[in-house]
């Protein structure tokens, strides 16, 4: 297999694929003419996300690197999200806290939260340390309190909740129910409607923004 040799026009092929060195044990990531394009150098990768792939180092930390596998964020984290979204990027601490850091790897939001998800339409789920789920601003503001036994993120100004009885409704960003508690499962809303299933292992239908079957 040819070595790397970075030059401008490989980074137009289509994306990179992570590869595994087997004689070192290290991955780095191939383009699809069969190069190696980023040297095998990590303990373990995920496929770019967009521009960005989660890396781990040799002492097990994570971070982010480009596609031509320069230092997005350094590995210096217990784990990291995909990607960016909305110029933030989840992060967790060593004390298994996560937060979130800007594109400068600055923190802008601290570690204090048990989990936390992407920022969508301005807001993010986080888990306290009482296993329940809200949604903070991009500053870092709990703007919906803690207090569903799960949540989907919002698309098209709703987001799917589960309740204390395992039954799912819809908020908006007010933390207004706007779709009742009565689903075992639901997706989220693209299109103005939203998949959703009444039984576990039953079958799947549509609604609209009011509840209605679409």
């Amino acid at each position: 297999m040819k070595e790397s040799v970075m030059n401008s026009n490989k980074w137009c092929k289509p994306e990179l694929k992570p590869w595994k060195d087997e004689r070192t044990g290290l991955w780095g990531f191939m383009n699809q003419l069969g190069e190696i394009v980023i040297p095998c150098q990590w303990s373990k990768v995920w496929p770019f996300c967009g521009t960005c792939a989660k890396v781990k180092d040799a002492s097990g930390k994570w971070g982010l690197i480009d596609k031509k596998g320069l230092t997005i964020i350094p590995c210096h984290w217990q784990d990291v999200g995909s990607s960016f979204s909305e110029g933030l990027l989840e992060v967790k601490d060593d004390n298994e806290s996560w937060g979130y850091v800007n594109e400068k790897n600055m923190i802008v939001i601290p570690c204090q939260w048990k989990k936390a998800s992407r920022f969508r339409e301005g807001l993010a789920e986080v888990v306290d340390a009482n296993n329940r789920c809200g949604f903070i601003d991009e500053t870092g503001k709990l703007v919906l309190p803690c207090q569903w036994k799960n949540a989907l993120w919002f698309s098209e100004g709703l987001a799917g909740v589960k309740d204390d009885n395992e039954k799912w409704g819809f908020i908006d960003k007010t933390g207004q129910v706007v779709i009742p508690f009565i689903w075992s499962n639901v997706q989220w809303f693209s299109n103005g409607r939203v998949r959703v299933q009444e039984k576990i292992g039953g079958g799947w239908h549509d609604i609209d923004r009011n509840g209605n079957a679409v």
